[in-house]
């Protein structure tokens, strides 16, 4: 009758987006050291880490990105925020591309380049500060060299890493609502290389890493990231068909 509390569990990610995820974290773990992950501080949407208001000030914007270089380790005067619009036409023919291939500072700062419609959003702002000062770690710091859409997915990896995956994770998919006369519409947009399901399994190593098969941080993480989280949790536990080599073996 309850034969389905111990049934199989399956894999949430296509056999391509699990080796590449175990290998990237492999390869993370291999330059950052996996106590970087085991010991990193998991970051909440919450007051505990952030304001609890937000204004889009100079000030407010440059604040967040202080708190978020410092959560992953780089000195916040380091990062150089600046902003484009789409109307531009520079950054237009450039697919908006964020400064990380043009016009980086040859002194180590990390300049990054972002939408200024990202500032009215201080969550999405939090999560593409991440993601952009990600990419330049893998680039300047870690000399990594992909294409463009290999990178993005390294550095949303690497916010996974370093303890920024739920901020990001929530971030990667947008949807809004709306109601015009009697007619509702429902819309959904992607700004992440990973899928939902990537993120879910990605975080399912992380916490798995750490030891913690049941993390109470996941209650802030947007539930469809967060079910597939547990499956992969589950499978790994029934299965360790997992090569990252530093999972640490927690009950079912």
């Amino acid at each position: 009758m309850f034969g389905w509390l111990f049934s199989s569990a399956s894999c949430p990610v296509t056999n391509d987006e699990k080796r590449g995820i175990e290998e990237g974290f492999s390869w993370l773990a291999s330059v950052q050291g996996v106590e970087r992950l085991r010991t990193a501080t998991t970051i909440l949407p919450t007051t505990e880490f952030f304001p609890a208001s937000y204004e889009e000030t100079p000030e407010e914007v440059e604040n967040l990105k202080n708190l978020v270089a410092s959560y992953m380790g780089v000195v916040p005067g380091r990062v150089v925020v600046q902003f484009y619009s789409d109307n531009d036409p520079v950054h237009a023919v450039d697919d908006c591309k964020t400064a990380l291939d043009a016009n980086r500072p040859a002194d180590g700062r990390i300049e990054i380049w972002l939408e200024e419609s990202i500032a009215r959003d201080p969550l999405l702002l939090v999560a593409s500060l991440a993601v952009e000062i990600a990419f330049v770690l893998l680039k300047d710091d870690c000399q990594l060299e992909q294409e463009q859409g290999a990178m993005m997915v390294f550095a949303e990896m690497l916010t996974v890493f370093l303890g920024l995956g739920i901020l990001t994770a929530n971030e990667s998919v947008k949807e809004s609502t709306g109601r015009v006369g009697n007619v509702y519409w429902w819309s959904m947009s992607r700004g992440s290389s990973l899928s939902l399901n990537a993120y879910g399994y990605t975080l399912a190593i992380y916490t798995l890493a750490r030891g913690e098969s049941r993390p109470t941080w996941a209650s802030h993480l947007r539930g469809d990231v967060a079910g597939a989280m547990r499956q992969a949790i589950r499978y790994l536990q029934q299965t360790s068909d997992c090569s990252f080599p530093h999972l640490i073996a927690t009950p079912l």
